[in-house]
């Protein structure tokens, strides 16, 4: 090859660079490669540029649905029927905007949020904002996370009491280019209210973790909040694939899902006992489903012949005959070693008992279970699965939620590391087996990687991994086409 068209290649390489470097800023004007993360400059801004290059959609869940504008986005609430008109702060919103949507406010948030549900902080927590929590407006007693909480002695985040309507108002007032995160069951035309429904969604643990994008919509962090979701997404199917593989063609582990209530009315004297059981549809249900085991549940006509709150209840006797045949029983309150003592001549003769097969929902805290559990339902799709006896990582994964309430203790999260740090997902990442694996006597854990036991650290080394070995094919292609010109 002569230095003449070893030059002329060179020339055209420098010309192909300048003309991608060109055209790549020209796009730049017209389009933004990332949402922003701070206010806009309105002198410049163009309302015909698209501000939210990343995008969130909703998938699984049946209750919202958004849609963006260039400069906005419209959250629709479909099942409080409100709408959330967020638009990027900098800009101007649509001249009608106040008319049509019950909350028009600018994004990223500027003046922090309020919660009132202990269920939206880990949602909070996972997008690394839990130092924009300004105020929590309900009982910090059944707060778990234990930063918020430190933040909460610090006196960083304001407590409110949220049936103290002057104090809400006021907080509306002096707050207005923030929102209030609020229950379905709010009443939606309150002032500030950006109602939540992830607690009511029905189809699935998927739906209600979706979610999850609408609160990464409040930051335009829907870039991370879809990264976040679909790990989640991924490593559930992984450990739910996994399971109905190692179950293949074998009886089904039968679960029980069931707890005894014992509760007196003082204003009207009386007292609803019994045993309580779990049905389906509900979120329990999938969990054993997807760790390929067999949920319990009563024929049609011998659900009980008790009444608790309009739902049937058993007796003592009836339980006795129905638990009989449990392989596991998730017991989810934290009395069962209370009711046991009282009990022993009724749950002594059942097998799951004599095993010491029943777990409780506590091995993360006493009130973590419901403020943690919709969030990381992967995590608790693992403990299920190592529950059931269908977990390929029983060397690896130790249950967070599930206790043994004969011989593990109540479990708690830990002292706060930084309160600026994101959550950190208790999940083990999932390797995906095939039938070839399942001819070994036993799936090794060292077929994991060895930051398992971390968390998910290693996710983002193999993803850096994967992209130097493709960004080094495209540097030697490059320079081949370039040799051979």
């Amino acid at each position: 090859m002569g230095v003449q068209s070893l030059f002329s290649a060179t020339n055209i390489f420098s010309l192909w660079t300048l003309s991608l470097v060109s055209s790549t800023a020209a796009s730049a004007e017209t389009r933004r490669l990332s949402n922003s993360l701070v206010c806009v400059d309105s002198t410049s801004n163009d309302e015909n540029v698209d501000l939210f290059p990343h995008k969130v959609e909703a998938i699984y869940s049946e209750h919202w649905d958004i849609s963006y504008h260039n400069t906005y986005k419209i959250i629709q609430n479909k099942q409080v029927g409100v709408s959330y008109l967020l638009y990027q702060c900098g800009t101007t919103p649509p001249a009608d905007a106040h008319k049509n949507h019950h909350i028009v406010i600018p994004v990223p948030l500027q003046d922090g949020i309020a919660l009132t549900q202990t269920t939206d902080i880990p949602h909070i927590e996972l997008l690394g904002k839990r130092t924009d929590i300004s105020t929590y407006m309900g009982s910090t007693d059944f707060v778990s996370s234990p930063c918020l909480k430190s933040l909460i002695l610090e006196e960083s985040v304001n407590v409110l009491d949220a049936f103290d309507s002057a104090s809400v108002d006021n907080w509306v007032q002096e707050h207005p280019q923030s929102i209030i995160l609020s229950n379905p069951w709010t009443n939606s035309s309150l002032p500030g209210r950006f109602i939540v429904s992830e607690s009511s969604e029905r189809s699935s643990n998927k739906a209600v973790f979706e979610w999850h994008k609408v609160f990464a919509a409040l930051y335009n962090l829907e870039e991370k909040g879809n990264q976040i979701f679909d790990e989640t997404i991924a490593r559930y199917d992984c450990v739910s694939n996994n399971a109905a593989l190692i179950e293949m063609d074998k009886v089904k582990p039968k679960i029980l899902w069931g707890y005894w209530v014992d509760y007196y009315d003082s204003w009207s004297d009386t007292r609803t006992f019994g045993w309580s059981l779990g049905s389906c549809p509900n979120y329990y249900c999938e969990f054993v489903e997807d760790c390929s085991g067999e949920f319990m549940l009563p024929e049609q006509g011998m659900e009980g012949s008790l009444d608790c709150w309009g739902a049937k209840c058993m007796t003592d006797e009836e339980f006795k005959v129905f638990a009989m045949d449990a392989d596991h029983w998730v017991y989810p309150s934290p009395d069962f070693n209370t009711v046991y003592e009282t009990k022993k001549n009724i749950l002594g003769d059942l097998p799951v008992v004599e095993n010491s097969e029943v777990y409780d929902t506590y091995g993360s805290g006493m009130n973590t279970w419901f403020e943690q559990r919709m969030a990381e339902f992967d995590v608790v799709l693992e403990d299920m699965c190592e529950v059931v006896g269908t977990s390929t990582q029983t060397n690896l994964h130790k249950r967070k939620w599930l206790r043994n309430v004969f011989t593990e203790p109540f479990g708690e999260l830990g002292p706060c590391e930084d309160v600026e740090a994101p959550l950190k997902t208790q999940a083990n990442e999932c390797v995906l087996l095939s039938p070839d694996d399942l001819s070994r006597d036993e799936v090794s854990p060292n077929d994991a990687s060895p930051n398992d036991k971390d968390g998910m650290e290693s996710t983002s080394s193999s993803v850096s991994l994967k992209s130097s070995k493709v960004f080094g094919f495209v540097t030697i292609l490059i320079a081949l086409l370039t040799y051979n010109a």
